[in-house]
């Protein structure tokens, strides 16, 4: 005797691993083309934000990252030149 998980005459769980399989295609879908930002706009965000930073601003970043604080100087980057998250933390990663 076999053991199969469809019930004899009714459809649901067919159904139901079916529109698994649909939502999980659309899952798929969204994650590997969502909306990006361009290289070419990356790379200018990345230059704006670098040439906003003061010598001060530069001195406070070095003294929270001299004390660990990462994630306090990517969010005082980023209050101070209004650049994105992804930005901020590559500046922050190169000081």
């Amino acid at each position: 005797m076999r053991c199969s998980l469809k019930t004899q005459g009714d459809g649901r769980l067919e159904f139901f691993y079916t529109f698994l399989g649909i939502v999980g295609l659309i899952t798929f879908w969204f994650v590997f083309t969502g909306d990006r930002q361009s290289e070419e706009s990356l790379q200018a965000e990345l230059q704006r934000a670098s040439s906003a930073i003061t010598p001060e601003l530069f001195v406070e970043l070095k003294a929270l990252l001299d004390d660990r604080k990462k994630l306090a100087a990517i969010k005082r980057l980023r209050e101070e030149t209004g650049c994105g998250l992804y930005v901020a933390k590559q500046i922050v990663d190169a000081i």
